[in-house]
């Protein structure tokens, strides 16, 4: 029997396709081979899956070992920067020790020089009374 579909209102028959025993057999062999292939390509994507999620995993631990070491090297990079602030200090220090030893020295110096004037001005009193002693010994004779 033909059957007839319906294209811009005019009846064509359609043509009747026959299935036979062997296209049923093939077809399904076929589909067999196929759900086979399928399950097979979804156990793959599932392996493929799990590697993918662990490797998401092995990048956040990565990342989160990478944010660790970029605070270690900003914490070093602070340390570096107290350091070097340390040492100029006691650059400054021992520049400041080495003045106060030489105005020590020229303190000591002074205080010998003041010693020694003190001695002069001891010795110039003696020699100035010895002259009024003198000068009164004249005046009276």
């Amino acid at each position: 029997m033909m059957k007839y579909e319906k294209t811009n209102n005019n009846f064509i028959p359609k043509e009747k396709k026959s299935t036979s025993v062997i296209d049923l057999q093939a077809l399904e062999k076929e589909n067999k081979f196929l759900t086979e292939e399928k399950d097979r390509l979804l156990a793959a994507l599932d392996g493929y899956e799990h590697q993918f999620s662990n490797i998401q995993k092995e990048l956040q631990n990565k990342e989160s070992e990478i944010i660790t070491s970029k605070n270690q090297i900003l914490s070093l990079e602070d340390n570096i920067s107290k350091f070097e602030m340390l040492r100029d200090d006691l650059h400054q220090v021992d520049t400041l020790k080495h003045e106060i030893e030489t105005l020590n020295n020229q303190i000591a110096k002074l205080e010998e020089e003041n010693l020694l004037l003190k001695e002069e001005v001891t010795s110039s009193k003696q020699h100035v009374q010895m002259l009024y002693l003198m000068l009164l010994v004249v005046a009276i004779i």
